[in-house]
């Protein structure tokens, strides 16, 4: 075999190799961050802790961009996720809260949110059934969650 066969095998397994270890085993790679979308359910402050105790938080959908990347997994996936979402802090000022940041970009579904329970909904998930729109919901609900990451290119931790 040439020298050239095994210069694009090497290359090959390289550029493979550098695609895999992006994120670590079971996240996924988008725009230099890395996502991890939970079969478990979690209450919100659960789920947050969980993503906390993995150098991790419950996802941050500021853009478009980000919205649409994780829009497109739920609904592979099905159900509700948490999102680091909350007006927990203060009754309709939705934030980031890992970021301090107020909304700039928002998807919410129609009429929400509506603050609907008498016990309050002050955190922030997407549900796939309808159209992978945004509800608020009561935090202490269980369900699924994304963590997010910067990449290990970026700066990012791998564990496990």
């Amino acid at each position: 075999m040439s020298c050239l066969w095994y210069f694009r095998l090497i290359i090959s397994f390289c550029l493979s190799g550098y695609v895999l270890c992006q994120c670590r085993a079971g996240w996924k790679y988008h725009a230099g961050m890395c996502f991890y979308f939970s079969d478990e359910k979690k209450s919100w402050y659960e789920a947050a802790v969980n993503c906390r105790t993995h150098r991790s938080s419950l996802v941050v959908v500021n853009t478009h961009d980000i919205n649409t990347f994780v829009v497109n997994q739920i609904n592979r996936h099905g159900g509700s996720y948490w999102t680091d979402g909350t007006d927990d802090f203060q009754e309709g000022e939705w934030e980031w809260p890992s970021s301090g940041q107020l909304f700039n970009f928002t998807n919410w579904y129609h009429g929400q949110p509506d603050n609907h329970h008498s016990q309050g909904e002050d955190c922030l998930a997407i549900h796939a059934q309808h159209s992978s729109t945004w509800f608020d919901d009561q935090c202490s609900l269980k369900q699924k969650y994304v963590c997010y990451e910067s990449s290990i290119q970026d700066g990012g931790f791998v564990i496990g």
